[in-house]
């Protein structure tokens, strides 16, 4: 019972300073980033220590605060996910010196998930976990270890699978090697630096047999989805300098099987990673067995082809997704606070109606710079609506009537079509959308400012050559 307790107490000490990590991914002091990830610890609000703190902050804008919160969510993110994998690692019995080492270094959730990946329940195990079950751990160490005692026919097995001859044995213990390897801490800092080299460069190319597939199905719109890539289909780019809408176009193309796209690196890339393995386990050569010589440069060839090139490609596409993502969710909200600010329609009034059953019609007038005129309910049962809902565009001089399109909206629609009619009134009637209303409405800022439901539109006006844009089409005032 103790032991269970203690197991679950157990956390991941991680070999970095939070604050410090931050500093150096958002480019600010190592003194405002601690202030800030304490202040937001403490319960901070963001616009309180860019307003009041500046002192503590370095006068940091609000959006290198933001981007502090972000990056301080993200690593106490990895602290979390490096303790679960860990625990679950040691209640397997697999636990290595070499892999709680790499956990405790990890600052990337790519590289914590990469790390448990040959631990998850129907993983076969990684080749150099499955040379440890062979027992030939003991034999690894021996080529990396004075006295140097190597003897791989001792561990010859003819009966058994991985053992059955001296290439077999040798092969695990480069497996084993290649493993220890990589999870070393200076290892693992280099291979970071690796990634970040300004010249890796992302090429994408057109999917094998495409043509062919092409060709076989020949529908139209497969054809379409196709061509839509064309840009793509002879792509080469370097990483640092591809923009977020390409990279979200690839990956969709290569999701959509059209697209094949690779990683490539500069030859010097992996010349550096051989060179620090090589003075980091080979600064004794001279003294060490040709054998064990030999076997710890294959070992070395072995952790950057197999295990170091795969897990690179694999950061690299995670963060190159990640900033796409992130990009694209500012260019929306640039875009969107653009709208927002429009004029809802220039130099006219509208009649916002929110159709509805059971609680009526909510409507609001709207004057040509936005505000508010006037707000109240209408019934689509109450035989009186067309003549209200011609008051109130009298009353106001509007010239347009916005109908959501929620539930109530066909009816709602007739109800104004006919009124218009009758009356032979000047006026023009538009149904816009109602996506987002009811998420913007449960907004405490919202409702604080009275207004319960706003949607921004835009609509074009078939048959015209001009531009509809309304704003605030279903207010409804609390």
């Amino acid at each position: 019972m103790a032991k269970d307790e203690a197991d679950n107490k157990e956390i991941c000490n991680m070999n970095w300073e939070l604050p410090r990590v931050v500093a150096d991914r958002v480019g600010v002091e190592d003194w405002a980033a601690r202030n800030v990830v304490e202040m937001l610890t403490a319960g901070d609000t963001i616009p309180f220590i860019t307003r009041y703190r500046k002192e503590r902050t370095g006068d940091m804008d609000v959006d290198k605060i933001r981007e502090v919160e972000r990056n301080m969510e993200e690593l106490r993110a990895v602290e979390t996910k490096a303790t679960v994998v860990l625990k679950a690692v040691k209640k397997m019995g697999k636990l290595t010196r070499e892999l709680k080492c790499a956990l405790e270094n990890s600052v990337l959730m790519s590289e914590v998930e990469a790390l448990y990946a040959p631990y998850k329940p129907g993983h076969k195990g990684t080749l150099a976990e499955r040379a440890r079950v062979l027992g030939l751990e003991n034999l690894a160490l021996q080529y990396i270890n004075p006295p140097w005692r190597i003897n791989v026919d001792s561990y010859v097995r003819a009966d058994k699978k991985g053992l059955s001859s001296p290439k077999e044995v040798e092969t695990g213990v480069q497996h084993i090697l290649a493993d220890i390897m990589t999870k070393d801490k200076e290892v693992i800092d280099l291979i970071r630096q690796l990634t970040n080299d300004r010249g890796v460069s992302l090429e994408s190319s057109e999917a094998k047999g495409l043509k062919k597939k092409l060709s076989e199905k020949s529908h139209d719109k497969e054809l379409d989805k196709a061509y839509k890539y064309e840009t793509y289909f002879n792509f080469h780019r370097l990483v640092a300098h591809i923009q977020p809408h390409q990279v979200l176009a690839i990956n969709r193309g290569e999701e959509h099987k059209i697209l094949t796209v690779n990683i490539t690196y500069p030859k010097n890339v992996k010349l550096r990673f051989c060179q620090f393995l090589h003075r980091r386990w080979l600064s004794d050569q001279h003294c060490m067995p040709v054998a064990a010589v030999e076997m710890v440069k294959k070992a070395i060839d072995d952790a950057f082809d197999r295990l170091v090139q795969p897990q690179m490609i694999r950061q690299i596409r995670s963060e190159l997704l990640k900033e796409a993502r992130k990009s694209s969710i500012e260019v929306f909200a640039r875009n969107l606070k653009q709208l927002l600010l429009m004029q809802p329609c220039k130099g006219k009034n509208i009649i916002g109606l929110d159709p509805g059953f059971t609680n009526g019609c909510k409507t609001a007038v709207i004057s040509h710079t936005g505000k508010v005129l006037e707000t109240t309910v209408l019934y689509l049962r109450d035989h009186t609506m067309k003549s209200k809902v011609l008051g109130l565009a009298k009353k106001h001089r509007c010239s347009i009537i916005a109908i959501g399109d929620g539930s109530g909206c066909r009816e709602s629609e007739k109800l104004v079509s006919d009124a218009i009619k009758e009356s032979r009134a000047n006026l023009q009637y538009c149904i816009v959308r109602e996506s987002g209303t009811s998420i913007y409405s449960v907004y405490s800022i919202v409702r604080e400012s009275g207004i319960y439901s706003m949607s921004c539109v835009y609509q074009y006006c078939e048959g015209r050559d001009w531009y509809l844009y309304i704003q605030c089409v279903c207010v409804t005032v609390l």
